[in-house]
């Protein structure tokens, strides 16, 4: 809605300041939303959980990890370090049997330079994002 007013001001087009400010208005409200967007997921939780009403169960919920924000952000940290050794060996693993798979038909298809390593390496790229 701010972006659509924005857009809307024909005067203000070329002022740098009202560019500056709109950029902070922008990161402003990009903030408003994240945090809003997680007390509601958390909020909903507690709904379905205990059976408390929205606004009872954001509060609740927002207690919940400020008593425990040491260990929500040891499980965020360990899950991001999860995440990224279960991506890479994914890929890797691909990688491995793509470039056996590779040795293994090189001399077939007569390769004089062994198993095509660009190949390999969009393989590899590939796996990362279907990971992902």
């Amino acid at each position: 809605l701010f972006n659509y007013f924005v857009s809307k001001s024909k005067q203000f087009k070329d002022n740098p300041v009202v560019k500056a400010l709109v950029c902070v208005v922008n990161c402003c409200l990009w903030c408003l939303e994240k945090v809003i967007g997680y007390i509601n997921k958390n909020a909903y939780i507690m709904s379905a959980t205990h059976g408390y009403g929205f606004c009872t169960g954001a509060w609740k919920g927002f207690m919940l990890l400020m008593r425990n924000i040491l260990r929500v952000a040891a499980v965020n940290v360990v899950a991001v370090a999860i995440l990224f050794f279960g991506k890479a060996f994914i890929a890797l693993s691909t990688l491995v049997v793509s470039y056996l798979i590779a040795t293994t038909y090189a001399n077939d298809l007569n390769l004089q330079d062994g198993p095509p390593f660009l190949s390999l390496f969009i393989i590899l790229i590939m796996a990362w994002y279907v990971a992902s």
